[in-house]
């Protein structure tokens, strides 16, 4: 299996697995400093789907890219 094939197949599967459960991330932010006094935050913040969608439709892209590249190579 060619490299790119492989890397198409996981973010093909992280962009299921986040469309289908969501995803967060967290985004630390400064919300108070008062001299060496400093107050954090950090709130989850979530995933959009367009962006797991993104993820599969580039994921299916280097399948087929990696697939095609290896018939097109067969054949010579």
């Amino acid at each position: 299996m060619r490299p790119i094939t492989l890397v198409g197949l996981i973010v093909i599967a992280f962009g299921a697995v986040t469309l289908i459960l969501g995803g967060n991330f967290t985004a630390s932010r400064d919300v108070l400093q008062a001299g060496y006094v400093f107050a954090h935050t950090q709130p989850n913040q979530p995933l959009t789907p367009w962006l797991a969608a993104a993820a599969l439709i580039v994921g299916t892209v280097f399948v087929v890219s990696g697939l095609g590249n290896r018939a097109y190579h067969a054949h010579r």
